[in-house]
């Protein structure tokens, strides 16, 4: 298979919840393509998380403490997930990596940051961009 099916591949078990597998099969020696899905993979159980604990944080005020500590290690995670795309992106030699510039739009995308979004997908050069 080729690193754009592959890519596509990781991305629809994602979408159908096949976490652990992402996770074991794409090892730190991947392509960075498919070290970018996994950062995807990371950044969407953030989220999951997250938004699962603000509904804690509603029914469990008492132990809001303990709560809002778990909120603020996934910020932290979140914060350096964005930073390890940001450094990916930044790099000239693989910046311009179709694959990355949509995974890098994805992420931005759950990040709310539309402009930087559309700022990596705007070159277009495939379908999906």
């Amino acid at each position: 298979m080729t690193l754009r099916s592959d890519c596509l591949v990781y991305r629809s078990y994602i979408a159908l919840g096949s976490y652990q597998l992402v996770i074991n099969e794409i090892d730190d020696s991947a392509a960075t393509p498919l070290q970018a899905v996994k950062l995807l993979l990371a950044l969407l159980i953030y989220f999951f998380v997250y938004w699962g604990m603000r509904s804690l944080l509603i029914c469990w005020i008492l132990v809001k403490e303990k709560i809002l500590f778990l909120v603020l290690v996934f910020r932290k995670l979140q914060e350096s997930t964005i930073s390890s795309l940001k450094e990916w992106l930044a790099d000239s030699a693989i910046a311009n990596n179709s694959i990355l510039r949509l995974i890098a739009g994805i992420m931005l995308l759950h990040g709310e940051d539309y402009s930087e979004a559309l700022k990596h997908t705007n070159a277009g050069g495939t379908v999906e961009l």
